[in-house]
């Protein structure tokens, strides 16, 4: 060690000292590496992110998000803001910086006025779904339920109710955010540019320690996987994308999902959820696009439990890499693309998902909405996810050579959600559409002029620019 690093441990040694000391003063739950649980706080889900941050800070009240803000800021060092912790680049956590970790914010009210419900910043998409559900009311939200809300929000929020209600960020009605300033605003008529910058912009603009969102009646949902074999994939895949292409109704969500089973022999599962039980015309055209395949109906589901049913392949915190491509269409030719890149999937983990975005989807514009890829049809997500760091390589080239392969010239989107921080098509996304970047910039000096909340997309991109 040289002695530049033994004076740079000092002045960290001494800082973790003075954090520890103010947080107490200040009576904010604080763990620091003096703390035997400080390894299992400071990690996220994607376990590629060994970072070490000063402390992992969990406030109780919004006062208790301000003063940590504003104490941030007298340090300066780093800020990341954690709600589940999910997001694939790490952006939950930070080195030598304050983890703000809003877990205690993890409460579900129901609005007794209205179809409104108002979740707080740290809660998870099963603390929503079992709020809701039992009171026949549902919020459309991500497929993995330990998804924290507030990053699934943020960046734009796919499900299984895309087609009739859109994305999440299109169901937010308003907001409580904590300024860098520490500052405490209503995201509502009051402040529209920081409400249509949290409708899928990707953050950067304060702390949201309560989402409102529009709240629907949930609908009978029937609901289903049919599995067909790697050797009848293509044919299988090709009907099913032109089915989505011309018959799919906004009722009737399809994910086709390419991993590799229980056996660890790859097939393909063509997961649907058809959000209307009256009439499932819809549900026996897809099986008959399908063909023969082992299909597990449930009619009537339960949809909690199915908002469930990817958890077994996404919930452990592993390694991982991810990348979207997101597109106008998908061919026949795609098809055998993606069936060829899961017989060579480097782990038992690893998955291939196709999105299907459509009916109220794309009826949301970007004059109410920051999210930009409304021109896309279908998203592809590839996911490598293992355990040993000697695999890291080996995941990666996988990854980014399937989607070389699917898109040569670099020009689908890619979905910030799903983007890791060298991802630098996410900015290109936004850039696409000049409005869209103007505002999120416009918005972004106005209420983060010292850019303290870098840990997410734009964040990074105004400190490179810096």
């Amino acid at each position: 060690m040289t002695a530049r690093d033994v004076q740079r441990a000092g002045h960290l040694s001494r800082l973790t000292n003075e954090v520890r000391i103010w947080a107490a003063s200040s009576s904010i739950d604080c763990v620091t590496e003096h703390d035997a649980e400080y390894d299992a706080r400071r990690f996220v889900y994607n376990r590629m992110h060994d970072l070490r941050p000063l402390a992992v800070l969990s406030p109780r009240s919004r006062e208790q998000v301000a003063l940590s803000l504003r104490y941030a800021g007298q340090l300066d060092v780093p800020v990341a803001v954690r709600g589940g912790g999910h997001h694939i680049a790490g952006f939950g956590t930070c080195q030598d910086g304050l983890v703000i970790d809003l877990r205690h914010f993890n409460d579900v009210d129901i609005s007794s006025s209205g179809p409104e419900v108002t979740v707080g910043g740290g809660a998870r998409l099963r603390d929503v779904d079992a709020s809701l559900c039992r009171r026949g009311l549902v919020v459309p939200t991500g497929t993995v339920s330990d998804t924290g809300i507030g990053g699934l929000t943020l960046g734009g929020g796919i499900g299984w109710l895309i087609g009739c209600f859109g994305l999440t960020c299109d169901n937010l009605i308003g907001a409580d955010v904590i300024l860098a300033n520490g500052t405490h605003i209503q995201a509502s008529a009051d402040h529209q540019d920081v409400l249509w910058a949290l409708r899928g912009g990707g953050g950067s603009f304060g702390v949201v320690t309560h989402f409102r969102f529009r709240a629907h009646r949930l609908p009978r949902c029937c609901a289903g996987s049919a599995r067909v074999p790697l050797s009848a994939a293509a044919h299988a895949l090709t009907r099913v994308l032109a089915f989505l292409n011309d018959e799919c109704p906004p009722e009737l969500t399809v994910a086709p999902l390419l991993f590799r089973g229980p056996d660890g022999i790859p097939l393909l599962s063509i997961d649907f959820c058809l959000a209307n039980d009256h009439d499932d015309s819809a549900v026996e055209r897809l099986l008959k696009a399908i063909g023969p395949a082992r299909l597990d109906l449930r009619r009537r589901a339960d949809f909690a439990a199915w908002q469930q049913n990817t958890d077994p392949l996404f919930l452990e915190p592993l390694r991982g890499y991810w990348k979207g491509s997101y597109r106008s269409q998908l061919t026949g030719a795609d098809a055998e693309d993606l069936i060829a890149a899961m017989e060579t999937a480097p782990t038992s983990s690893s998955s291939i998902l196709i999105e299907h975005l459509h009916g109220a989807f794309c009826r949301t514009g970007t004059d109410t909405s920051a999210f930009p890829l409304r021109w896309a049809k279908f998203g592809v997500l590839l996911s490598a996810r293992w355990q040993d760091p000697r695999h890291d390589r080996r995941c990666v080239e996988w990854v980014r050579r399937t989607v070389g392969r699917l898109d040569p010239r670099g020009e689908s989107g890619s979905y910030s959600n799903y983007s890791s921080s060298d991802e630098h098509r996410v900015l290109r996304d936004f850039n696409r559409i000049p409005e869209v970047r103007e505002r999120l910039l416009r918005t972004k000096a106005a209420h983060d002029p010292r850019n303290l909340f870098q840990r997410n997309h734009l964040g990074a991109e105004c400190a490179r620019r810096a």
